[in-house]
């Protein structure tokens, strides 16, 4: 699965926040994972189920932190802090909300920038199948509103549902 510009909005924008995304699916779940980010030239990748970050010829593993106090949630730019957003963070007592473009906050995430990123909008298999497959090897986890791991090519609109991206599963 690939999504040859992911961010399309952030590339106009000339935000730097966008990638190219790799991912390859067997039986519905994401074996393989790459994420480039030609702004800063960093490789985001997967091998042999560990996640692994490539920038300045220098590869070192990524690690999910535990979560960080405030809570460090990031959404997208375009992406609302609406009721549903909101609600859903009243759970925790204190947080902080940062933007960031495309598929990116996984590897964000992965990196321990961030803690959590809830998904309330549409958006894409292609979007999420790469950086899932990166922050699961890096400990964390994406998970739907029942707390499964997401699925691919079972949908034919192939979009991607509500979904929990943590540093922690």
């Amino acid at each position: 699965m690939i999504d040859p510009l992911d961010g399309t909005r952030d590339f106009l924008e000339h935000t730097g926040e966008f990638c190219i995304c790799i991912a390859y699916i067997k039986a519905h779940t994401p074996v393989f994972g790459m994420i480039y980010a030609p702004i800063n030239k960093t490789h985001y990748y997967t091998l042999n189920g560990q996640s692994f970050k490539l920038q300045n010829k220098v590869e070192r593993v990524m690690i999910t932190q535990p979560a960080s106090t405030p809570l460090k949630v990031v959404i997208g730019h375009h992406s609302f802090y609406n009721d549903q957003l909101k609600e859903h963070l009243k759970q925790q007592s204190d947080y902080q909300i940062s933007r960031l473009g495309s598929a990116l906050k996984f590897c964000q995430i992965a990196e321990g920038r961030y803690d959590y990123y809830p998904r309330f909008g549409p958006c894409s298999e292609w979007d999420t199948a790469a950086g899932s497959y990166i922050l699961q090897g890096a400990g964390g986890s994406v998970v739907d509103e029942q707390g499964k791991a997401l699925k691919y090519n079972i949908r034919d609109d192939l979009t991607s549902p509500i979904f929990f991206a943590s540093a922690k599963p």
